[in-house]
């Protein structure tokens, strides 16, 4: 059920309560998550300032788009025309710009049967708009359930010419404890894509050692070595590849809750908080840390933005399953 609305700054907020064990806190602005409890507690590391969380560049809780990650130079060439997107990281345009869907203010509908509540966060994009090409209308729809603790994500994009989509979302995870080093990992993934300086896609790889979590093991043991042998990311900030979409992919356990995400995309870019900002305070966590949290974001594969064209005959659709439950 819907527990509450309120508005801060302009900008609604929804409570949805499923009657289990389950609270999510929506925002229209991002279509986004800014919480989620479980059992009577926060298991998202987000902000405790919802200006900090709206306007943040940590993109707490937001959909993610028109492209989510970064394209190079921010440069589009389709069909013989070139686009310039916006450019926020390094040159690059990094989650659909300093503009993108994460930063816009979306209109929704909500409606509730016996089985889940759901809310449809619609955006209509217009052709230009952050530089991409097209008009496209956004639908991000929440399916909370009632039957156990969960919620999926769905994502509908129709557009009027061909142009780059990918969508994801970026919610912080922190089971309990006071951050993520003890958290186990289980990622469904012997390969991973390799980034380059500035952490664009370059191409496929074997998994090493230090990066395989297809067998669990606790994020702590081995991230300082990852920090020190790609010293930009400063810990996981990497996409592992999927090589089917027939189980849960992503597996995140701590202190006898289990978290698993199913999802139809190939890849998840899987990220912990490693650039903290100190002096911002998280909701019931106190000041922010490194590797305060961990982001888990699935998306469509890509190692350039003609992997990802999506065109009027052929809508985007995918969807993302968020599973909270006890470790026995």
């Amino acid at each position: 059920m819907i527990a509450k609305i309120f508005v801060h700054n302009n900008h609604q907020f929804l409570v949805v309560n499923n009657e289990r064990n389950l609270e999510i806190t929506f925002c229209c602005y991002g279509a986004s998550v800014y919480a989620v409890k479980y059992k009577h507690n926060y298991v998202t590391y987000h902000p405790e300032s919802l200006d900090e969380f709206l306007h943040s560049s940590g993109y707490y809780g937001k959909t993610l788009g028109r492209t989510c990650g970064r394209i190079k130079d921010g440069v589009l060439s389709l069909n013989g025309q070139n686009y310039q997107l916006d450019k926020n990281d390094h040159g690059n345009t990094l989650h659909g710009g300093k503009d993108g869907l994460s930063f816009k203010d979306f209109a929704y509908e909500v409606s509730e049967n016996n089985n889940e509540i759901k809310i449809i966060f619609i955006y209509k994009s217009p052709a230009g708009e952050g530089g991409y090409p097209g008009n496209a209308v956004f639908r991000v729809s929440y399916h909370v359930s009632k039957k156990k603790d969960a919620f999926l994500i769905h994502y509908l994009v129709t557009v009027d010419r061909a142009t780059p989509i990918n969508l994801s979302t970026h919610i912080y995870w922190r089971l309990t404890g006071k951050d993520v080093l003890n958290h186990e990992l289980y990622v469904h993934a012997k390969k991973r894509v390799l980034g380059d300086k500035h952490l664009l896609n370059v191409r496929d790889v074997s998994l090493t050692d230090l990066m395989d979590f297809s067998k669990p093991k606790i994020i702590g043991q081995g991230i300082l070595d990852i920090a020190q042998s790609e010293p930009v990311a400063n810990g996981l900030d990497h996409s592992f590849v999927f090589p089917s979409t027939d189980r849960s992919q992503v597996i995140v356990r701590h202190n006898h809750i289990k978290l698993s995400v199913k999802t139809d995309m190939n890849v998840a870019n899987i990220f912990t908080n490693n650039y903290p900002k100190y002096n911002q305070i998280m909701k019931q966590y106190g000041e922010d840390v490194v590797y305060g949290g961990i982001a888990l974001e699935p998306q469509m594969h890509f190692l350039s933005y003609n992997d990802i064209i999506t065109d009027p005959e052929h809508p985007y659709e995918h969807s993302i399953a968020f599973v909270l439950e006890e470790d026995k």
